[in-house]
Protein backbone atom coordinates (compact mmCIF):
# COMPACT_ATOMS: atom_id res chain seq x y z
CA UNK A 1 0.00 0.00 0.00
CA UNK A 2 1.39 3.66 -0.83
CA UNK A 3 0.38 6.93 0.73
CA UNK A 4 0.98 10.76 -0.32
CA UNK A 5 2.52 12.34 2.97
CA UNK A 6 2.64 16.13 3.71
CA UNK A 7 4.48 17.78 5.31
CA UNK A 8 3.74 21.58 5.48
CA UNK A 9 6.07 24.30 5.99
CA UNK A 10 5.81 26.28 8.90
CA UNK A 11 4.27 29.55 9.27
CA UNK A 12 6.64 32.58 9.53
CA UNK A 13 6.19 34.20 12.67
CA UNK A 14 7.31 37.93 13.01
CA UNK A 15 6.20 41.18 14.39
CA UNK A 16 7.17 44.75 15.20
CA UNK A 17 6.91 48.05 16.72
CA UNK A 18 4.66 50.71 15.41
CA UNK A 19 7.18 53.55 17.19
CA UNK A 20 10.44 52.17 17.76
CA UNK A 21 10.85 54.37 21.42
CA UNK A 22 8.47 54.01 23.79
CA UNK A 23 8.38 56.28 26.99
CA UNK A 24 6.89 54.85 30.69
CA UNK A 25 3.28 55.82 30.67
CA UNK A 26 2.88 55.04 27.05
CA UNK A 27 1.27 51.81 25.06
CA UNK A 28 3.26 49.53 22.81
CA UNK A 29 1.58 48.88 19.68
CA UNK A 30 2.25 45.64 18.07
CA UNK A 31 1.93 44.75 14.84
CA UNK A 32 1.94 41.11 13.20
CA UNK A 33 4.59 40.60 10.14
CA UNK A 34 3.95 37.08 10.12
CA UNK A 35 3.99 35.02 7.02
CA UNK A 36 1.55 31.99 6.06
CA UNK A 37 3.06 29.10 3.56
CA UNK A 38 1.22 26.17 3.31
CA UNK A 39 -1.87 27.75 5.27
CA UNK A 40 -3.86 30.53 6.60
CA UNK A 41 -2.69 31.74 9.55
CA UNK A 42 -5.79 31.88 12.75
CA UNK A 43 -4.12 32.23 15.91
CA UNK A 44 -1.97 34.68 17.38
CA UNK A 45 -0.33 33.91 21.13
CA UNK A 46 1.36 37.15 22.09
CA UNK A 47 3.77 36.81 25.74
CA UNK A 48 4.69 40.38 26.21
CA UNK A 49 7.25 39.38 29.11
CA UNK A 50 5.58 41.32 31.92
CA UNK A 51 3.13 37.88 32.76
CA UNK A 52 0.71 39.37 30.57
CA UNK A 53 -0.62 37.85 27.01
CA UNK A 54 -2.86 38.38 24.12
CA UNK A 55 -4.64 36.55 21.53
CA UNK A 56 -5.06 39.62 19.43
CA UNK A 57 -3.28 39.64 15.87
CA UNK A 58 -1.95 43.20 16.43
CA UNK A 59 -2.44 43.96 20.36
CA UNK A 60 -1.89 46.87 22.27
CA UNK A 61 -0.17 46.55 25.58
CA UNK A 62 1.17 49.13 28.37
CA UNK A 63 3.64 48.39 30.35
CA UNK A 64 3.36 49.11 33.93
CA UNK A 65 6.96 50.36 34.35
CA UNK A 66 10.87 50.58 32.19
CA UNK A 67 12.55 48.24 31.34
CA UNK A 68 13.85 45.73 29.13
CA UNK A 69 11.02 42.52 28.15
CA UNK A 70 11.44 39.81 26.03
CA UNK A 71 8.44 39.86 24.05
CA UNK A 72 6.81 36.30 22.17
CA UNK A 73 4.68 35.77 19.55
CA UNK A 74 3.39 32.24 18.72
CA UNK A 75 1.42 31.75 14.88
CA UNK A 76 -0.66 29.17 14.24
CA UNK A 77 -2.10 28.19 11.01
CA UNK A 78 -5.20 26.21 9.81
CA UNK A 79 -3.13 23.36 9.33
CA UNK A 80 -2.14 23.58 12.97
CA UNK A 81 1.50 24.20 12.16
CA UNK A 82 3.09 26.27 15.00
CA UNK A 83 6.20 29.20 14.64
CA UNK A 84 7.69 31.60 17.43
CA UNK A 85 9.55 34.36 17.40
CA UNK A 86 11.24 35.90 20.69
CA UNK A 87 12.48 39.63 20.18
CA UNK A 88 12.77 42.94 22.98
CA UNK A 89 11.04 45.64 23.95
CA UNK A 90 12.71 48.33 25.92
CA UNK A 91 10.23 50.53 27.50
CA UNK A 92 12.21 54.03 28.70
CA UNK A 93 12.21 55.66 31.86
CA UNK A 94 11.21 59.09 31.94
CA UNK A 95 13.72 61.79 32.68
CA UNK A 96 12.71 63.53 36.69
CA UNK A 97 12.29 66.90 35.76
CA UNK A 98 12.78 69.84 39.08
CA UNK A 99 13.81 73.33 39.27
CA UNK A 100 14.73 75.71 41.65
CA UNK A 101 14.16 79.30 41.42
CA UNK A 102 15.61 82.69 43.79
CA UNK A 103 12.32 84.63 45.36
CA UNK A 104 13.36 88.24 44.57
CA UNK A 105 11.64 91.68 43.61
CA UNK A 106 9.31 93.01 41.23
CA UNK A 107 11.39 94.54 38.07
CA UNK A 108 14.52 92.57 39.01
CA UNK A 109 15.47 88.67 37.15
CA UNK A 110 14.10 85.94 38.58
CA UNK A 111 16.56 83.18 38.13
CA UNK A 112 15.38 79.35 37.43
CA UNK A 113 17.90 76.37 37.28
CA UNK A 114 17.01 73.32 36.90
CA UNK A 115 17.86 70.98 39.23
CA UNK A 116 16.36 67.75 36.21
CA UNK A 117 18.07 64.38 35.94
CA UNK A 118 17.97 61.28 33.80
CA UNK A 119 16.58 58.08 35.85
CA UNK A 120 20.06 56.75 35.76
CA UNK A 121 19.84 55.05 39.03
CA UNK A 122 17.09 53.42 38.54
CA UNK A 123 17.69 52.13 34.85
CA UNK A 124 21.34 52.65 34.38
CA UNK A 125 21.17 50.91 31.03
CA UNK A 126 18.06 52.59 28.89
CA UNK A 127 17.87 55.82 30.39
CA UNK A 128 18.27 59.20 27.83
CA UNK A 129 20.68 62.12 28.13
CA UNK A 130 18.35 65.64 28.92
CA UNK A 131 19.00 67.77 25.58
CA UNK A 132 15.16 69.87 25.99
CA UNK A 133 14.04 72.57 28.43
CA UNK A 134 10.44 74.48 27.68
CA UNK A 135 9.62 77.15 30.56
CA UNK A 136 6.63 78.37 31.01
CA UNK A 137 6.64 81.02 33.98
CA UNK A 138 3.11 81.92 34.47
CA UNK A 139 2.29 85.03 33.55
CA UNK A 140 1.83 84.36 29.92
CA UNK A 141 5.61 83.95 29.02
CA UNK A 142 7.60 81.28 28.11
CA UNK A 143 11.00 80.24 27.14
CA UNK A 144 12.50 77.95 24.27
CA UNK A 145 14.07 74.76 24.83
CA UNK A 146 18.00 74.98 24.38
CA UNK A 147 18.37 76.08 28.60
CA UNK A 148 18.90 74.75 31.69
CA UNK A 149 18.68 78.06 33.22
CA UNK A 150 16.70 81.17 32.46
CA UNK A 151 16.17 84.69 33.76
CA UNK A 152 12.77 86.12 33.61
CA UNK A 153 11.50 89.62 34.99
CA UNK A 154 7.67 89.83 36.26
CA UNK A 155 5.97 92.90 35.82
CA UNK A 156 3.78 92.78 38.57
CA UNK A 157 4.31 90.91 42.49
CA UNK A 158 2.58 88.12 43.11
CA UNK A 159 2.85 84.50 43.01
CA UNK A 160 2.99 82.94 39.84
CA UNK A 161 3.04 79.07 38.98
CA UNK A 162 6.14 78.21 36.86
CA UNK A 163 6.33 75.17 34.90
CA UNK A 164 9.22 73.11 33.18
CA UNK A 165 9.45 70.04 30.78
CA UNK A 166 12.72 68.13 30.39
CA UNK A 167 12.64 65.93 27.20
CA UNK A 168 15.50 63.46 26.66
CA UNK A 169 17.26 61.86 23.43
CA UNK A 170 14.44 59.52 23.42
CA UNK A 171 11.82 61.90 23.41
CA UNK A 172 10.77 60.77 27.00
CA UNK A 173 9.37 63.81 28.56
CA UNK A 174 8.37 65.30 32.42
CA UNK A 175 6.95 67.93 33.89
CA UNK A 176 7.39 70.00 36.76
CA UNK A 177 5.65 73.01 38.37
CA UNK A 178 6.62 75.19 41.69
CA UNK A 179 5.74 78.37 42.94
CA UNK A 180 7.79 81.86 42.23
CA UNK A 181 7.39 84.43 44.74
CA UNK A 182 7.90 87.31 43.39
CA UNK A 183 8.08 90.37 45.98
CA UNK A 184 6.16 93.80 46.16
CA UNK A 185 9.29 96.10 47.90
CA UNK A 186 8.52 98.55 50.09
CA UNK A 187 6.42 101.53 49.10
CA UNK A 188 8.91 104.61 50.38
CA UNK A 189 7.29 107.80 51.45
CA UNK A 190 8.40 110.73 54.10
CA UNK A 191 7.15 114.47 54.66
CA UNK A 192 9.28 116.81 55.96
CA UNK A 193 8.65 120.14 57.60
CA UNK A 194 9.25 123.56 56.94
CA UNK A 195 11.76 125.22 59.18
CA UNK A 196 13.72 128.55 59.31
CA UNK A 197 17.50 128.29 58.50
CA UNK A 198 19.27 127.89 61.98
CA UNK A 199 16.42 125.15 62.80
CA UNK A 200 16.31 121.31 62.53
CA UNK A 201 14.37 119.91 60.03
CA UNK A 202 12.57 116.54 61.58
CA UNK A 203 12.14 113.91 58.45
CA UNK A 204 9.47 111.52 59.08
CA UNK A 205 8.95 107.99 57.53
CA UNK A 206 5.48 107.03 56.59
CA UNK A 207 6.99 103.90 54.08
CA UNK A 208 4.59 101.11 53.94
CA UNK A 209 4.66 97.11 52.97
CA UNK A 210 2.55 95.66 50.62
CA UNK A 211 1.24 92.14 52.35
CA UNK A 212 1.12 89.09 52.22
CA UNK A 213 4.68 89.33 50.08
CA UNK A 214 5.66 92.31 51.68
CA UNK A 215 8.13 92.49 54.83
CA UNK A 216 9.21 94.41 57.05
CA UNK A 217 12.12 97.50 56.49
CA UNK A 218 15.34 97.15 57.80
CA UNK A 219 17.12 99.58 56.69
CA UNK A 220 16.83 103.75 55.95
CA UNK A 221 19.07 105.47 53.98
CA UNK A 222 18.83 109.37 53.76
CA UNK A 223 19.87 111.91 51.31
CA UNK A 224 19.02 115.53 52.70
CA UNK A 225 20.36 116.83 49.46
CA UNK A 226 23.33 119.12 50.64
CA UNK A 227 25.93 116.00 50.57
CA UNK A 228 24.41 114.88 54.20
CA UNK A 229 23.01 111.66 54.70
CA UNK A 230 21.24 109.26 57.57
CA UNK A 231 20.71 105.84 58.53
CA UNK A 232 18.16 106.97 60.88
CA UNK A 233 14.37 105.93 60.43
CA UNK A 234 13.14 109.32 62.14
CA UNK A 235 16.09 111.80 61.37
CA UNK A 236 16.45 115.30 62.09
CA UNK A 237 18.88 117.68 60.29
CA UNK A 238 19.88 121.66 60.25
CA UNK A 239 20.65 122.79 57.20
CA UNK A 240 23.81 125.41 57.07
CA UNK A 241 21.84 127.78 54.46
CA UNK A 242 18.36 128.67 52.92
CA UNK A 243 16.95 127.56 50.49
CA UNK A 244 15.21 124.55 48.35
CA UNK A 245 16.60 121.02 48.55
CA UNK A 246 15.82 117.60 47.24
CA UNK A 247 15.80 114.80 49.94
CA UNK A 248 15.69 111.49 48.86
CA UNK A 249 14.81 108.20 50.91
CA UNK A 250 15.91 104.73 50.38
CA UNK A 251 14.04 101.91 52.42
CA UNK A 252 15.62 98.30 52.11
CA UNK A 253 12.96 95.11 53.56
CA UNK A 254 14.51 92.17 54.52
CA UNK A 255 14.39 90.43 51.30
CA UNK A 256 16.48 93.10 49.84
CA UNK A 257 13.78 95.01 47.89
CA UNK A 258 14.10 98.60 47.91
CA UNK A 259 12.02 101.65 47.46
CA UNK A 260 12.79 105.98 47.19
CA UNK A 261 10.57 108.59 47.98
CA UNK A 262 12.05 112.31 46.78
CA UNK A 263 10.42 115.40 48.69
CA UNK A 264 11.17 118.89 48.80
CA UNK A 265 12.49 120.41 51.72
CA UNK A 266 12.35 124.20 52.40
CA UNK A 267 14.18 126.00 54.54
CA UNK A 268 13.25 129.63 54.90
CA UNK A 269 15.34 132.54 55.11
CA UNK A 270 14.98 134.67 58.48
CA UNK A 271 12.67 137.52 58.68
CA UNK A 272 15.18 140.75 59.42
CA UNK A 273 15.03 142.52 62.61
CA UNK A 274 15.07 146.27 62.38
CA UNK A 275 13.96 149.78 64.41
CA UNK A 276 13.81 153.05 65.19
CA UNK A 277 13.37 155.73 66.95
CA UNK A 278 10.71 158.36 65.34
CA UNK A 279 12.45 161.22 67.59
Amino acid sequence: DTNTVIVDTLPIAAWSLIEDTICDGESAYFTDNSIPTSATIDQWFWQFGDGNTSTQQNPTHLYTSPGTYTVTLQVTDTNDCVHSVTDTVIIRPNPIASFISNDTCVGFNTILISTSIPDSVNYPNIYGTINSWDWTFGDGNSYGNNLSTVQHAYGTHGTYNGTLIVTDQYGCSTSWSDSINVSPGPIAGFSADTVCVGDPTTFTDTSTVVPPLGVGIETWFWQFGDGNTSADPNPTHTYADAGIYNAILTVTDSNGCQGYDTNTVIVDTLPIAAWSLIE
